[in-house]
């Protein structure tokens, strides 16, 4: 006799294989549609990179075509295609480098493995930044990805040395690293070298640390979030200190003075504003008279001898277009206006600009005040005197007006320069890391009284001794 066995097998229901076969369709129709999108965007970055490296810069072509690749890329200007902007500048030619001081190229000599890796790490640096700063349509990605983290309450903050960070006070920043101590050393040996150079030749130097967003006491930093950059300051100055070299710390002197550190800045932006530079152009005033026996005008610096014009809702600084408008919110902008007739005579060789009248006819540009795009358009650039052009300020009326002062500076010099002007018969501007020509040579034609390195912390970085156009503190 057979027993009938009743196996527990599972039921499939047939009606359930045409869903699996729609699921696993779709599965695949969305992976191909990723593949596609990755496929194409890999084909533009490589497109790019040979339009910029092959078309832009060796065969010098710039065209609405080119213009269209290299949309947004920060090495290539506007101005290369607008007839009336900015010319180039054989630097180089004017202020030729000393023999001693012209470096060996020394891809002559490199192997190939050498030059190959060299290529490779060229073309991964930009494709880098291809994908992601430079990323087509980035600035709306970024909006989308911002308003899906602010949707789920995302605000989990990493300690991303090129991440904008959100202080607990609201205010926007960017964190620095700690430098190696030989980094210290090699900038303070750079500075001192540069010190002996002037002081053969009877110009003063003095080097003006500028202050940072993050305080030095309240950083107002998240938590887990570290920034390095007053501790790499106070390194520095401590190294420049034991080499007797003169300095100010303008971040002690807004202590000393009881400043609010944080009402001296924007809050979407790195710099200072036009009351921190109006402060600290008095402060280096009265340092400049104390060290080398300067006139110094203190009514030139007090605050209530200014007029003030508040532009509202038209800057959007640096880090609030990087976190874009979903996150970061327009702020107004000021401008002080001396209350004096004092004329001034400003030239910037690049820009073709030669211009004498009183302030804000000579240091302002209103068109940059009216901001259609946020993204496009930067209302701290309407101080005229931009870091990445030379500029000569003339002023008949200064107190001091025999006195010449250069000064190597960063971006936040654009602001400070004018206020600064009024003290002294002429200002010259340079940022080493974009004049092509020698240091040393201007200097040698120019003869300032006093050179004064004016500088951020985040300027504290190793230097690269294979370009002339790479760092601050190459003063070659």
């Amino acid at each position: 006799m057979k027993n009938n066995i009743k196996e527990n097998t599972p039921h499939k229901d047939k009606t359930d294989e045409p869903n699996l076969s729609k699921t696993g369709a779709l599965y695949r129709v969305t992976a191909m549609c990723c593949m596609g999108i990755l496929f194409v965007m890999f084909i533009f970055i490589l497109l790019r990179i040979a339009v910029k490296n092959v078309v832009y810069e060796k065969m010098g072509i710039y065209n609405p075509v080119v213009a269209f690749f290299l949309e947004g890329d920060n090495d290539v200007g506007q101005d290369d295609y607008d007839e009336g902007g900015s010319i180039t500048i054989d630097w180089a030619g004017i202020y030729p480098y000393a023999k001693e001081d012209l470096y060996v190229n020394i891809s002559k000599d490199m192997s190939i493995l050498d030059k190959y890796n060299n290529l490779v790490g060229k073309v991964k640096a930009q494709a880098e930044w291809y994908a992601t700063d430079g990323l087509p349509m980035q600035t709306k990605l970024t909006e989308l990805a911002a308003g899906y983290e602010g949707l789920i309450g995302w605000q989990v903050q990493e300690e991303d040395y090129d991440a904008v960070i959100t202080l607990r006070n609201g205010y926007l920043t960017c964190v620095s690293p700690v430098r190696d101590a030989s980094v210290i050393e090699e900038i303070t040996d750079s500075v001192a070298r540069f010190r002996d150079f002037l002081t053969e030749r009877n110009i003063n130097l003095m080097y003006v640390m500028v202050p940072f967003l993050v305080d030095t006491v309240d950083s107002e930093l998240p938590l887990g979030i570290t920034d390095a950059s007053n501790d790499n300051a106070d390194r520095l100055l401590e190294s420049l200190d034991k080499r007797d070299i003169d300095y100010i710390d303008l971040r002690a002197c807004e202590k000393e003075d009881g400043i609010s550190h944080y009402d001296m800045f924007y809050r979407t932006d790195h710099h200072w504003n036009a009351k921190a530079a109006v402060w600290a152009s008095g402060r280096v005033s009265e340092k400049l008279s104390r060290l080398y026996g300067y006139e110094y005008t203190p009514e030139l610096f007090d605050i209530n001898n200014y007029t003030s014009r508040i532009y509202e809702k038209v800057f959007l600084g640096s880090y609030g277009r990087r976190v874009t408008l979903s996150k970061a919110d327009p702020e107004d902008f000021e401008i002080l206006y001396p209350d004096n007739d004092m004329t001034y005579h400003l030239v910037m060789p690049e820009k073709q600009l030669d211009v004498t009248g009183t302030f804000d006819e000579v240091f302002i540009d209103y068109d940059k005040l009216k901001i259609t795009d946020y993204y496009e358009m930067d209302a701290y650039s309407a101080y005229i005197t931009l870091r990445r052009y030379v500029a000569v300020i003339e002023n008949e009326n200064a107190a001091n007006p025999d006195k010449k002062i250069l000064i190597l500076r960063d971006s936040f010099g654009n602001i400070f320069a004018p206020y600064f002007a009024q003290q002294y018969g002429t200002v010259e501007l340079i940022d080493v890391a974009d004049f092509t020509g020698s240091i040393k040579s201007y200097i040698e034609e120019s003869k300032p009284d006093t050179v004064l390195l004016l500088y951020n912390p985040t300027m504290i970085e190793p230097i690269d001794w294979s370009s002339y156009t790479s760092s601050k503190f190459d003063f070659r």
